[in-house]
């Protein structure tokens, strides 16, 4: 089983290649400027989140990744808010992520972007599974 463990901050964007390479050493030249993003919070919490509460804060999070994915609207470039799901550490087994891996057709901007992000710092939430990303911007 693969198990990945999540850097600080990861941007699901058409400049992804650029923020995942800046967990690895990359050039400060090649890193993307975020800037200041517009953002809503959708907080998970593995151990004590309920799917069924509505994430806006670590007292309410959410249980599985695949419910913080499912709540970004999909198929259409995100105008008014960005996302950033907020991982609060601990294990994500493989059920907790989108099926089979599977992140698709979400569209996020320089201005409102998509983040997934661990939130009590790097390497703190693991994720045991993949995570494919199609058709997302």
């Amino acid at each position: 089983m693969k198990r990945m463990l999540l850097p600080t901050i990861l941007c699901v964007c058409s400049h992804a290649s650029a923020v995942l390479s800046q967990s690895v050493g990359a050039e400060a030249g090649d890193r993307y400027q975020i800037g200041t993003p517009i953002l809503t919070d959708l907080w998970v919490d593995p151990v004590r989140g309920q799917d069924a509460r509505p994430g806006a804060t670590r007292a309410e999070a959410l249980r599985t990744l695949r419910e913080a994915w499912n709540r970004i609207p999909a198929r259409a470039p995100l105008t008014a808010t960005g996302y950033r799901i907020k991982l609060v550490a601990g294990r994500y087994p493989a059920q907790a992520l989108p099926d089979n891996g599977w992140m698709d057709s979400r569209q996020g901007t320089y201005r409102c972007p998509i983040i997934i992000q661990a939130a009590d710092g790097r390497n703190t939430a693991t994720l045991e599974g993949w995570l494919n990303f199609s058709n997302c911007a």
